[in-house]
C-alpha cells in the first residue's frame, strides 16, 4: 500500500484514516478506500468552501472526522434553506454553526452520533429543548409580571401602612 498525506495533514496508509484523539491510542480508524475517496469528493464538489462559511465548514468537518468519526459530507446543497419544510442536513448544520455552535460541537462529540443524520437529530432535539426553556422563561416572566403590584396598588399599600402607623401612635 502506498503512503499518502490525508486531508487532515496526517500520514496514513492506503485506506487508513487519520488518527483520532477520541479512539484508543494504539488503534486507528479505517474506512474502505472507496468510502474515503467518495467522502473527500463529496466535500470538494459540494461547494462547502466557496462562500463566507468556509472557515466554519472546515472546522466542523475536522471536528466531525476527528471526534465523531464522520467523514462524509452532510446531505444538501449550499442553496438549501433551514426555514422550509423538511430542511436538509446541510441547512440544519449551517444554521447550528451560526446560532448554536456549542450545541453543534456537543452533537458531533455525542456518543452514538457517527452520522450527520444523528447529529441533526440531536440538534433538532436540542433546539426543541431550548425552545421549551424559552417558553418556560417567558411564562415565568409573564406570571411574575401579573403577580407584581401596580403603582396604584403600591400607593394604596403605603397609604394603609401610614394609616396604621398614625393610628398606633
Amino acid at each position: 500500500m502506498t503512503s499518502r498525506v490525508g486531508e487532515f495533514g496526517k500520514r496514513h496508509e492506503g485506506t487508513q484514516a487519520p488518527d483520532s484523539p477520541a479512539t484508543h491510542p494504539t488503534k486507528r480508524r479505517t474506512f474502505a478506500k472507496v468510502t474515503w475517496d467518495d467522502a473527500q469528493a463529496a466535500w470538494e464538489t459540494g461547494h462547502f468552501f466557496d462562500d463566507d462559511w468556509k472557515d466554519e465548514w472546515e472546522e466542523t468537518r475536522k471536528l466531525a472526522a476527528k471526534e465523531g468519526d464522520i467523514i462524509a459530507a452532510p446531505v444538501g446543497t449550499r442553496w438549501d434553506r433551514w426555514d422550509v419544510e423538511g430542511p436538509t442536513q446541510r441547512a440544519i448544520i449551517a444554521r447550528a454553526m451560526d446560532e448554536t455552535p456549542e450545541l453543534l460541537k456537543y452533537a458531533i462529540r455525542a456518543k452514538g452520533a457517527p452520522t450527520w443524520a444523528k447529529v441533526v437529530a440531536f440538534l433538532v432535539m436540542g433546539r426543541d429543548e431550548i425552545r421549551g426553556d424559552i417558553r418556560r422563561e417567558e411564562h415565568h416572566d409573564r406570571t411574575q409580571k401579573a403577580e407584581r403590584a401596580t403603582p396604584s396598588q403600591d400607593a394604596y399599600s403605603v397609604g394603609q401602612i401610614m394609616t396604621i402607623l398614625k393610628d398606633s401612635s
